[in-house]
């Protein structure tokens, strides 16, 4: 008789815990459930974009939310497959992206784009380092490439908050955007 577990369903699904193995039971829980299992949350995120034409024009090129103080976010998350789906809402701007564990690293598509982030964990958050990013499969050099940066940090029992920015090579910042989310 075997004394051995089928792998839970977080094990097979979460490409976080692919990616961090030990160092995912380190998150917080309420980081630690939402990454693994998906689901619903709601919050509001104020965004800045970069000051001048440039950096005005490059996050419109790139689809990014629109300048804004406490602007309306919807998230929701649907885990399977070893991949998690992403559909976020922030003001008016909704975007679709799809994740999946690949090596050592979390990959994330949005349209053409892929970037490659490195996880860690720092006192229950989790922080994105992006390590690369292609378009259409083509490596992009960093002073041509969206680079993003982004850090989770549990605020609750069942709420977070997030810190997201964007830079493109010598332009600097084109995007940041930062608020409090709540797991429905």
């Amino acid at each position: 008789m075997s004394t051995a577990t089928a792998p839970s369903r977080e094990m097979i699904t979460s490409p976080y815990r692919l990616v961090l193995g030990d160092r995912f039971d380190a998150l917080a829980p309420v980081l630690r459930s939402f990454h693994a299992d998906g689901g619903e949350a709601r919050g509001q995120f104020d965004v800045q974009v970069g000051e001048g034409v440039l950096r005005r024009g490059l996050a419109r090129f790139f689809r990014l939310p629109r300048a804004g103080a406490n602007q309306p976010v919807r998230l929701a998350v649907v885990a399977g497959g070893g991949r998690q789906h992403w559909r976020r809402t922030i003001g008016q701007c909704r975007f679709h992206s799809e994740q999946w564990a690949e090596e050592s690293s979390l990959v994330e598509r949005v349209g053409p784009f892929r970037f490659r982030f490195r996880l860690a964990v720092d006192d229950g958050a989790l922080r994105f380092e992006q390590q690369s990013a292609t378009l259409l499969g083509l490596p992009l050099p960093r002073f041509a490439s969206p680079f993003v940066t982004a850090t989770v940090r549990a605020v609750g029992p069942a709420s977070w908050h997030v810190v997201v920015e964007i830079t493109c090579g010598s332009f600097g910042i084109i995007t940041r955007y930062s608020g409090s989310m709540e797991r429905l």
